[in-house]
């Protein structure tokens, strides 16, 4: 029996256009996530992501359960562009449900099922306001907290709220009512998961800038000492040869090391936390250099220990000897002399 063709779609053309934008949108927060994504892991400030994104990403706030945070945001993108790409390549224009005239007798077709697009756009609203939420939040942290600006943070951020958008005006929505709880709901939702993840960043970032604390906030010491234009000079040297400060939070010669180099200038060390319960902790990276220290060194591995160039160095060393050993060619004018770590 032959059917008629189905009319043509009533449907506004910013409507029929809103997922491909959508899914154009999400591409673009990829690939901003993972570019701060692999600064965070792998380049360790030697790319793009200078000055206030290099503040961000040594931040108490960089990480979250452990990772990165830009690779939660990649996930939150990639999970975008899942459900607003899918339906587009699963769905073709159904036709239209139309009587069939059989024997004298009309017969009338089930409805169908509601389509992939008609379940997806509830999920992608909730998801879009809590990504547009939980970027604002960070936005006020990037202002308030950090006093920091990061481009990479705000294109994060301008994606998540323009998804929302797009969400919101990407389809007719029948019932409104729904629409508005389901998002204040998330806003609450969103909000409270945000204070409560960062309170222990917000706690370290209260208790000063070159306080030294745990993952929880509690704070072990403090580094005062100020940074001169030499040892921001060594720091930086160190940190574009790859060199890396192996310690923990509790070692108070680890403290002694970063007080050398004053609050500014320890920032810009490639320091690895050994410890567990550490902010940023690594402490699968620090097993696994154990016995290549330990041979080359002939010593037990403990904190501080450096790698300069390849080769391991155990203990605390001034700033002399690290310029020697790094081979930096720079101003050693260094104005800090040792002193003890102040603690609370």
């Amino acid at each position: 029996m032959m059917r008629t063709p189905s009319t043509p779609s009533s449907t506004p053309w910013f409507q029929q256009y809103a997922r491909p934008l959508m899914v154009g949108v999400a591409v673009l927060g990829i690939v901003d996530t993972a570019y701060i994504t692999y600064e965070k892991l792998m380049a360790q400030g030697a790319g793009l992501c200078q000055g206030g994104c290099s503040t961000v990403l040594n931040s108490p706030y960089a990480e979250l359960w452990g990772q990165p945070l830009a690779l939660w945001g990649l996930v939150a993108y990639g999970t975008i562009a899942l459900l607003a790409g899918v339906p587009l390549l699963l769905e073709s224009t159904p036709l239209a449900s139309t009587p069939e005239v059989k024997k004298g007798l009309t017969l009338s077709q089930p409805a169908a099922p509601p389509s992939w697009g008609d379940r997806t756009w509830l999920p992608l609203f909730v998801a879009t306001a809590a990504m547009a939420v939980f970027s604002s939040y960070l936005m006020y942290l990037l202002a308030f907290e950090l006093h920091a600006v990061c481009y990479f943070c705000i294109v994060s951020a301008l994606c998540s709220v323009t998804l929302w958008g797009l969400t919101i005006a990407g389809r007719t929505w029948e019932d409104w009512g729904q629409l508005i709880f389901s998002g204040v709901i998330t806003l609450m939702v969103t909000l409270v998961a945000a204070l409560g993840l960062y309170a222990p960043a917000t706690k370290i970032l209260n208790a000063g800038p070159g306080a030294i604390a745990d993952a929880a906030g509690n704070v072990f010491f403090y580094v005062d000492a100020p940074s001169g234009e030499s040892e921001l000079a060594l720091a930086q040297h160190l940190q574009a040869t790859g060199a890396k400060m192996y310690g923990a939070y509790w070692c108070p010669h680890c403290c002694e090391q970063k007080q050398l180099f004053g609050q500014d200038a320890m920032k810009q060390l490639g320091y690895v936390e050994c410890a567990e319960g550490g902010l940023q902790s690594q402490t699968e990276q620090c097993r696994s250099i154990i016995p290549d220290v330990e041979k080359q060194t002939g010593e037990k591995f403990g904190f501080p220990t450096w790698q300069i160039n390849g080769q391991f160095y155990s203990g605390r060393r001034s700033l002399a000897e690290l310029a020697e050993l790094s081979g930096y060619q720079g101003s050693q004018n260094f104005q800090n002399a040792f002193r003890l770590c102040r603690m609370p």
